[in-house]
C-alpha cells in the first residue's frame, strides 16, 4: 500500500479519493484502525464532494459509518449534489440500513436536509426506514421549497 511507502493518510489521487475512501469502497476493513492511527482529515472530499461517510453510508457499511462517527466525522457532510450520509442510506438495499440511520440520526443527523433536486432522506426511503424516520420526527411535507 502507498501508505508504507510514505504516502500521507491525507493524500488523494486525481478523482480526490483519499486512502480512507479507498478502504471503503474496497470493503477493506482491516486497514481502518492503521488509516485511524494516522488522524486522516474525515472531512476531506473527493471530485464529486464525497467524504468518506458518504461513501461508507452509500455502501452500505455499519462498521465504517460507525468508525467514522466515533472518530467526529460529520454526520450532515453534503456531496456536490447536496445528498447527505442519510439520502445515501435511503437508497441502498442492504439489510443493515435501518441500522445505519438510527446510528446517523443518534449522532445528529438532519432528516430535513434536501439535496440540489429538493428531496430529503425520506423521499427514497423504504417503508421501514420511512417509518423509523418519521416516528423521530421527519417531516413528511418537506420538499425543500
Amino acid at each position: 500500500m502507498l501508505l508504507t511507502h510514505g504516502a500521507g493518510v491525507n493524500s488523494q489521487d486525481y478523482e480526490g479519493t483519499t486512502p480512507l475512501e479507498e478502504a471503503i469502497q474496497q470493503q477493506n476493513l482491516a486497514l481502518l484502525p492503521t488509516l485511524f492511527d494516522r488522524s486522516p482529515n474525515l472531512e476531506l472530499r473527493d471530485a464529486g464532494g464525497n467524504t468518506a461517510l458518504l461513501w461508507a453510508a452509500a455502501c452500505g457499511q455499519l462498521t465504517s459509518v460507525s468508525a467514522l462517527l466515533a472518530h467526529g466525522a460529520n454526520p450532515n457532510a453534503r456531496d456536490n449534489f447536496g445528498t447527505s450520509a442519510l439520502a445515501e442510506v435511503s437508497l441502498i438495499e442492504e439489510d443493515n440500513r435501518i441500522q445505519i440511520t438510527r446510528m446517523l440520526v443518534e449522532h445528529f443527523a438532519d432528516a430535513e436536509n434536501v439535496d440540489a433536486s429538493g428531496q430529503s432522506a425520506l423521499f427514497n426511503a423504504d417503508i421501514p426506514v420511512a417509518r423509523f424516520l418519521i416516528a423521530r420526527g421527519a417531516n413528511i411535507t418537506n420538499r425543500g421549497d
